[in-house]
């Protein structure tokens, strides 16, 4: 939930973003004295903070649930799996492109699926056998 949060109040400063008429790059001080940018930088840390928190535990309940003669088997399907849900999704995102849907509708729209997806998971009671190690 912290993700489809975090994503969502991004596309929110995003979206009030006023660029200015520079044409050139900006330095790291002239970048920072931006108010939008400091709350964008403090957002991007607290996605990859949330995402940290989400993938870090899952590889490693995959790890600690998995017989030992078939850990490897599991690691790889998950990596195959993750591979196949970029795809998925970069496949997604050009649709989106050439219907053009703005880049900030198709975030909004990823985290509103993520926070359905969690809300699924957070529904779905857990036996007592699913947490025994």
């Amino acid at each position: 939930m912290g993700l489809s949060v975090a994503l969502a109040l991004l596309v929110a400063v995003i979206a009030g973003y006023v660029p200015t008429t520079q044409n050139s790059l900006y330095n790291f001080s002239q970048f920072i004295q931006h108010g939008y940018n400091i709350l964008s930088l403090g957002l991007l840390f607290v996605l990859a903070v949330f995402g940290g928190a989400y993938i870090v535990p899952l590889y490693t309940l995959l790890q600690i649930k998995t017989p030992q003669q078939h850990r490897a088997r599991m690691m790889a399907t998950n990596n195959i799996l993750n591979a196949l849900f970029m795809v998925v999704a970069s496949v997604l995102l050009m649709v989106g492109f050439a219907n053009e849907v703005s880049l900030l509708t198709q975030l909004l729209i990823m985290a509103l699926l993520n926070l359905v997806v969690a809300g699924v998971f957070i529904k779905k009671p857990q036996s007592h056998e699913d947490t025994k190690f």
